[in-house]
């Protein structure tokens, strides 16, 4: 492989990977750790299931593609519309 013809940005982390790690840390773990004391990783891991349950599914977002929707109805609508585009 030459590396010379490689685009600058080809060999980082991709960016949204980034952004998804920072969101959970700053508005689940950092506040989660500040209300409670944890016992258990599986103590832990039923706060985080709850909490991307509603970051994703009853939180609104107002990010370019979601315009005001879920991530989850964003997803649904994008799959509606792949699936008439590709497969119909």
């Amino acid at each position: 492989m030459r590396h010379d013809i490689l685009k600058s940005d080809f060999l980082r982390p991709h960016h949204r990977d980034l952004w998804c790690g920072k969101t959970i840390l700053q508005e689940f773990y950092q506040v989660a750790f500040r209300k409670k004391l944890y016992d258990s990783i599986d103590a832990l891991q039923v706060d985080l299931d709850e909490w991307l349950h509603s970051y994703n599914h009853q939180r609104t977002h107002q990010g370019k593609m979601c315009c005001g929707r879920t991530p989850f109805e964003t997803m649904i609508d994008g799959k509606e519309i792949w699936q008439e585009k590709f497969v119909n």
